[in-house]
């Protein structure tokens, strides 16, 4: 994973811990993927 895409990564995780739901992922294609992978991550580190 590049620093782009890990960064985009933490701030899933982020968002979740903000209490932000999956459904506010604010990209699309290959971007969101890491977005999410960083939400579900983080929920299940919860």
């Amino acid at each position: 994973m590049d620093d782009l895409s890990d960064e985009i990564y933490q701030e899933g995780y982020r968002a979740f811990n903000k209490g932000e739901p999956e459904s506010a992922n604010p990209y699309s294609g290959i971007d969101a993927e890491y977005w999410s992978d960083g939400w579900v991550d983080a929920q299940e580190d919860e």
